[in-house]
């Protein structure tokens, strides 16, 4: 029986549990004393615990693989301790049904007896009961770790645990605690930014391990805390939230991190160069995303950003790194993935990035592209991220992605770290863009009239910023740097009927820039799916997969 409670506290807990199955007249030699409810159950239970948690999919899945190629079996709770997915391989199938190690079979202490699962939820950490302390004979083959999961506010949503034959083996213990120590840590964070990174300063508890992380406000006060870095404290005893952090941890936030509000009424921190002013213009939500790169940059953190393709993301990066004053290397995995070898080609990168910095140099490395880079490539990319955040990261990293979420294998590096940029549709502020964008190509003599300017602001833009600077340089180098009207618009734009050729432009569009997900296309065009439908049939157009040579 081994743990991270002091060993005699484990016995003691153990001990208790069994006094309690005793005061129930649980039978010990019970031969299928583990119950499992139907299926129907399972499954709402299932859907509530997801929805609690968030997409918690990638954490699970990764320690699943893991698991299960150590011959081991993964399990996960809700807060009751009834089991909504279980991840076995075939080997181990027969032992664990045996056990009762199933989907819906129920772990509570009132059933299943003394147990990990139980222990972990009732003693509220992550908690290891080896063989022979099970209650139930029938689970005395097993060693089961359980560790709770916990919401942005310390409530337990449920727990996970790995559940192996026991070998007696104290290597099989550690090892299963550490991966479920590290998952929870990761879902916990991920939740405690969802609910603070918005209007407070997200900062690692000093000294303290990945995921235990603080929420200050807009005087430097703590305001929340995960629930290790709250377990950890202070020095002198005290609890870390309602402390100055200044005060707490006797040391001066980073130059440009004491004025910490994220709200849109905040004002910026600091502003690297007019670049950044321009990308924000006047929509709160790009305001606070240019706010909040801004920060985790001064506070030299990781800066991971996400955004539909089109969206600026590289812009953005480029212009917070030239505020930084420090050499740059680039990577674009769109390029690499397009060469002969890319995993050859990203080990040479590596090599030359460490001879740089080998040399002392002052370095800000920009990963621009990740979700293109191939398996190979990606993972030679990441364990070098991973050696260098091992050692003290001495760069400024920022990344860039497509999508909503950090690529597989990197999201361990931005744990609180993301900065998603809004679709250009999604923008308060496409009028002003517009006018911007135009007068920069244009020059300040020019203008767009007003019917232009419905027409180009009620348009769906599913190429994002990157299709507005193609039509609008189109449009002044065809039609001159004078006022536009509709006539000088491109024909999909200017005509927004839902048929003809016009129309079909923007169809192609919308469904390339959402991969053929005609749903996802029938939302962005603001029409039905059977609407969609028919004009893809009309128009004649075909999924690429399916076109013949």
């Amino acid at each position: 029986m081994v743990g991270l409670l002091p060993r005699e506290e484990y016995r003691i807990a153990v001990e208790r549990s069994w006094r309690r199955c005793l005061e129930w007249h649980l039978p010990s030699d019970a031969r299928n004393p583990i119950l499992r409810l139907q299926q129907t159950e399972v499954r709402s239970r299932r859907q509530a615990l997801l929805e609690a948690l968030g997409d918690i999919r990638a954490d699970t899945d990764r320690l699943a693989e893991i698991t299960l190629k150590a011959g081991h079996c993964l399990v996960i709770t809700d807060p009751e301790g009834i089991a909504i997915e279980t991840h076995t391989g075939r080997a181990e199938n027969d032992l664990l049904r045996k056990a009762g190690i199933v989907p819906g079979s129920c772990w509570s202490e009132k059933l299943a007896g003394t147990n990990g699962v139980s222990l972990a939820l009732k003693e509220q950490t992550i908690f290891t009961v080896c063989g022979k302390d099970h209650y139930f004979r029938n689970l005395r083959d097993v060693a089961c770790s359980a560790v709770p999961l916990r919401a942005a506010d310390g409530r337990i949503m449920g727990a996970l645990a790995i559940i192996c034959v026991d070998r007696e083996t104290p290597v099989d213990y550690i090892l299963a605690q550490s991966l479920l120590s590290q998952t929870a840590d990761r879902i916990e964070a991920r939740l405690f930014a969802r609910t603070y990174s918005a209007d407070h300063l997200m900062l690692p508890l000093p000294g303290a391990r990945r995921g235990a992380l603080l929420a200050l406000d807009d005087k430097a006060m703590i305001v929340a805390a995960t629930h290790s870095a709250s377990l950890s404290g202070l020095p002198d005893g005290r609890p870390v939230v309602g402390q100055s952090y200044e005060d707490a941890f006797e040391t001066r936030l980073p130059q440009g991190a004491s004025s910490c509000a994220a709200t849109s009424a905040a004002r910026p921190m600091f502003r690297a160069n007019a670049e950044l002013e321009e990308i924000a213009i006047k929509d709160p939500a790009v305001g606070r995303a240019v706010e909040k790169a801004e920060r985790l940059l001064a506070l030299k953190q990781p800066l991971l950003l996400l955004g539909q393709q089109g969206t600026g993301k590289k812009r953005l990066a480029e212009a917070l790194l030239r505020g930084c004053e420090t050499s740059v290397r680039y990577l674009d995995g769109l390029v690499l993935a397009a060469g002969e070898d890319p995993a050859r080609a990203v080990s040479a990168w590596l090599v030359e990035t460490d001879r740089f910095l080998a040399k002392g140099a002052e370095l800000s490395v920009l990963l621009s592209q990740l979700e293109a880079l191939p398996s190979r490539a990606a993972r030679r990319l990441a364990a070098w991220l991973a050696r260098h955040e091992r050692d003290g990261r001495d760069f400024t990293l920022v990344a860039t992605a497509a999508g909503n979420r950090p690529p597989e294998g990197f999201d361990v590096f931005f744990p609180s770290h993301v900065v998603r940029l809004p679709a250009l549709a999604e923008r308060r502020d496409l009028a002003s863009l517009i006018q911007r964008a135009h007068r920069r190509l244009a020059g300040f003599g020019s203008s767009i009239s007003a019917e232009a300017m419905q027409r180009l602001t009620a348009y769906g833009w599913p190429g994002n910023l990157r299709e507005l600077e193609d039509v609008l340089t189109e449009m002044v180098t065809v039609f001159g740097r004078g006022a536009l009207g509709v006539a000088h618009l491109p024909g999909h734009i200017s005509c927004p009927e839902t048929s003809g050729a016009g129309f079909v432009h923007t169809l192609e569009s919308a469904l390339a820039e959402t991969h053929w997900n005609v749903s996802r296309a029938a939302r962005l065009l603001g029409l039905s799916r059977a609407t969609i439908n028919r004009r893809i049939k009309a128009a004649g157009l075909v999924r690429p997969e399916d076109l013949v040579d």
